[in-house]
């Protein structure tokens, strides 16, 4: 399986390429003579198809994306990654079938000749095709190739949240009674009222003894508040 990483690196260095590559000399045309004082016209691949730098600035935009994508929008970007490969594969194969067409403009910028004569013979000698072009559909060949794989695996990835959930939060929520927090919410304060009362029977509210821990203790607050079964038994 084509892990998260992978496709996401390969994606980006795929269309570092393509972009690098686009603003290469793709094409150097030899001018005849008396046509141009300047004797050798060379072009770049971004110059013979203008769509090839967005492109592939699109493609690092979408790897960068994938990073944080989810399930379905993960389809999408795999589906636009297919395109963006593609297209890139196709504009490349344009220029590799008819050079001279691509460049067509750029001779009759120099040489003021338009029309099909810019390409005749009468105005170019020879014309040679650089390297950087086949790595372009390299390029491009790959990255559809990622995008595909992203439409395979997509699903399979872990959701870029997913690895931040605590272990508290992937077990489910703590019960009430396991709450520290929520055991001392749950235990209430003395009344304002009842220390009011305290003071006027001239007791200290501070001093007051917790009602849950007398309850819990079994043993009354004041000995004078004892049964007198067990008063007597105190005094004997």
């Amino acid at each position: 399986m084509a892990s998260k990483k992978l496709v996401v690196t390969g994606t980006l260095l795929v269309a570092a390429v393509a972009l690098i590559a686009a603003t290469q000399v793709w094409l150097s045309i030899e001018l005849s003579e008396g046509v141009s004082a300047q004797g050798t016209l060379t072009v770049t691949g971004q110059q013979l198809s203008p769509p090839l730098a967005p492109m592939a600035l699109a493609l690092a935009a979408l790897a960068l994306a994938l990073t944080i994508a989810g399930r379905i929008f993960r389809f999408v970007l795999g589906a636009l990654g297919v395109v963006l490969g593609g297209g890139i594969v196709a504009l490349t194969l344009g220029v590799l079938q008819a050079p001279l067409d691509a460049a067509a403009g750029k001779v009759t910028e120099l040489t003021g000749i338009g029309g099909s004569d810019a390409t005749g013979i009468a105005v170019v000698a020879s014309s040679q095709v650089s390297v950087w072009a086949a790595i372009t559909a390299t390029a491009g060949c790959i990255a559809a190739l990622l995008g595909i794989a992203v439409l395979v695996w997509g699903s399979r990835w872990r959701a870029a949240g997913r690895k931040y959930e605590t272990a508290a939060t992937a077990s489910g929520p703590r019960p009430a009674g396991d709450d520290p927090a929520g055991q001392a919410a749950q235990t209430p304060e003395h009344d304002r009222i009842s220390d009011w009362d305290a003071l006027s029977d001239g007791a200290d509210p501070s001093e007051v003894a917790d009602p849950s821990e007398v309850a819990d203790s079994g043993e009354p607050a004041d000995p004078a508040d004892a049964p007198e079964g067990d008063a007597s038994a105190t005094r004997a």
